[in-house]
């Protein structure tokens, strides 16, 4: 389905767990996406956001990535709603989970929601089975904020999803959800790692109902058809897949590369490029910001005014 010919509900969320993009459908991904839009376009006209109003999210963090932290807060005050931060050390947080009593009350100690903002992917799914109120994944490699975050940037850069190619660079193997997403909209995605780092044969197959998933291990032949690179987030993948002034030249005038922070320049992306206007690092940023707001207003809302 092509996205510009989708007809938005700005509903079919609601109550729902936002933990992988591997359980999204491409419809539900056309909800935030569009969410994110209407959103945004009512931040620009002045309007004031209240979509959280009275609602109560705990954003339980052990990490010392702050990027996705900062965001989503930004975010839940943006919307009108309460935070509250449940800071984690040590064995804590598997003790947290373990124990498991406090979990399953957290609607009737006033919980509306729960952001999980830690170094292990994991985290959201073992609170997610365990608690009485939606659970979204706030980890800084995994999120499926950041595939949304990605997907809008491309939309708006192009005007459509569907029949875009990306070169999608890194580690593929343990950070597929923004390739996921990708191909569910319609987009052809080239895949480039080492070979240690891939993707998943699995992923291949299961989504190909969607669209093509292709395998590079060189990064100049990936880029050759492509109208975009994106930067996964994750280690470097090595010098020989770093992107550089000469890559992105070599694709044509209306190529851009998307990147999420932390990024090592001259490891993942040519300090020359980082600062130039290809580079979309602060639209990409903005786009994080009403991802999430989309995300937290579907979530807790049965439906959003247009």
């Amino acid at each position: 389905m092509d996205i510009n010919n989708y007809a938005p509900s700005y509903s079919g969320l609601y109550g729902k767990n936002f933990v992988s993009v591997e359980n999204l459908s491409p419809e539900e991904i056309y909800e935030v996406l569009y969410t994110a839009k209407l959103l945004k376009m009512k931040t620009a006209a002045g309007e004031r956001l209240t979509t959280l109003f009275l609602k109560q999210i705990m954003m339980i963090s052990k990490t010392s990535e702050a990027g996705l932290r900062i965001s989503f807060e930004a975010a839940i005050r943006k919307l009108c709603g309460g935070i509250i931060n449940l800071s984690l050390g040590g064995k804590q947080l598997e003790n947290f989970v373990a124990t498991g009593d406090v979990l399953p009350v957290m609607k009737e100690l006033g919980l509306d929601g729960i952001i999980v903002s830690t170094e292990e992917n994991g985290d959201a799914f073992s609170i997610k089975n365990l608690s009485s109120v939606p659970v979204i994944n706030g980890n800084n490699l995994a999120s499926p904020c950041l595939a949304v975050s990605a997907l809008l940037t491309l939309w708006e850069k192009y005007g459509k999803l569907r029949g875009l190619t990306i070169s999608a660079v890194g580690d593929a193997k343990n950070n597929p959800g923004i390739i996921e997403a990708a191909v569910k909209c319609g987009i052809n995605v080239h895949a480039v790692s080492p070979e240690e780092n891939e993707i998943s044969e699995e992923i291949v197959d299961s989504h190909a109902i969607y669209g093509t998933i292709l395998k590079f291990s060189d990064l100049e032949r990936a880029v050759s058809d492509a109208d975009a690179i994106v930067i996964l987030p994750g280690e470097s993948a090595g010098s020989e897949f770093c992107v550089t002034e000469n890559i992105v030249n070599s694709m044509g005038e209306n190529a851009s590369v998307i990147g999420f922070f932390p990024l090592e320049k001259d490891r993942k992306i040519e300090g020359e490029l980082f600062d130039d206007s290809r580079f979309l690092k602060e639209k990409l940023a903005e786009n994080l910001l009403y991802a999430e707001e989309a995300v937290l207003s579907l979530l807790f809302n049965k439906k959003i005014e247009k």
